[in-house]
Order: structure tokens, then C-alpha cells, then sequence
């Protein structure tokens, strides 16, 4: 799984860079972080709601990578190494470089089976992003139970937080 995660991550990386102006569609990538990113309030959404934050999500993060890119357009991916991980995940450790500023270390985590491996979580500057995450939406303090959870109430907080670290660039047109 190790070598096999180190290629997907390669991929993946990738796959996300800027097509006409537009990051590839990132959906089934990133869909199980999604879930992990918003751990029991996930468990809390009714089926219509679980669809909501799935594509909620999806445009989320494709807006996150198209802003990363805008902000850092010669961003590189330098792998270091590829280790086993707990519970048969692969750690990918890596370099973003950003010209003429220190490289961010990121560590990304992949779950799944050599031929269809996944994104579980990544670790920027040693900090779990899905962690973060699901911090940012459980202080939100948004309404608790089966029923009384909505996508929006965990994705809005994760939308302002996007906001504040890398707002959109004068002259993106509105997400």
C-alpha cells in the first residue's frame, strides 16, 4: 500500500491543478475526508442532508484547492516517503513548495486497498486537517440530534474558516 499510496498522492495532486481556471472535479476523492471531517455530526444528518453535505463539500474543497493554486500558482509537490500508517493506512510524507517562501510539510493519509486507494486526512504544519475541521464546526455549536442537524450548519463555519485563510483573489468571479 505504501508505494501505491505515494502514487495516488502524486495523482491526486495532480489531478487537482488548475484546468481552464478550474481545479478537476475532486467528488469521489475527497468525499470520505468529507465524513471523517465532520465525524458524530455526520452521524447525526438524515439521508437528504448526508447528500447535501456530500456535494456541499465537494464544491468546498475544489473552491480550497482553486483559491491554494490562485495563491500559489508554482506550487510543487516533492515526495519524501511513504510509510505504513495504523489501521492498514499509508502515510505519504511530502513538500509543498511555494517559490521563494519555506515549503509546508504535509503528511497525507490513505486509506482503501492499493487499487482503490483514498484520501483519509492530511496534516499541514503537523496539524490534522480533518481534526481542525471538525473543531471548527462542534464549537459552531450547530443544533444537535437526529433531525435537528443540517449540512449547512457544518459546512458554513468550514466556508468562513476557507474565508479568512485565503480569501478570494479581486476579480474571481463569486463562488
Amino acid at each position: 500500500m505504501d508505494l501505491a499510496a505515494a502514487r495516488y498522492i502524486r495523482a491526486l495532486f495532480s489531478a487537482t491543478l488548475p484546468t481552464r481556471g478550474a481545479p478537476a472535479d475532486l467528488c469521489q476523492e475527497v468525499e470520505a475526508f468529507g465524513r471523517f471531517a465532520a465525524g458524530r455530526l455526520w452521524h447525526d444528518l438524515a439521508d437528504d442532508e448526508r447528500r447535501r453535505f456530500t456535494r456541499g463539500f465537494c464544491a468546498l474543497a475544489s473552491d480550497a484547492v482553486a483559491r491554494v493554486h490562485a495563491a500559489f500558482p508554482d506550487l510543487t509537490l516533492v515526495m519524501r516517503e511513504s510509510l505504513a500508517a495504523p489501521q492498514g493506512m499509508a502515510m505519504v510524507h511530502s513538500l509543498l513548495n511555494r517559490p521563494q517562501m519555506e515549503p509546508w510539510p504535509v503528511d497525507w493519509l490513505v486509506t482503501g486497498t492499493p487499487d482503490q486507494p483514498r484520501l483519509a486526512d492530511l496534516r499541514i504544519l503537523g496539524v490534522s486537517l480533518g481534526i481542525f475541521l471538525r473543531s471548527v464546526a462542534t464549537l459552531q455549536g450547530a443544533p444537535s440530534g437526529a433531525g435537528g442537524r443540517s449540512a449547512a450548519a457544518i459546512l458554513e463555519p468550514w466556508r468562513q474558516a476557507l474565508e479568512r485563510a485565503l480569501p478570494q483573489h479581486p476579480g474571481s468571479p463569486p463562488r
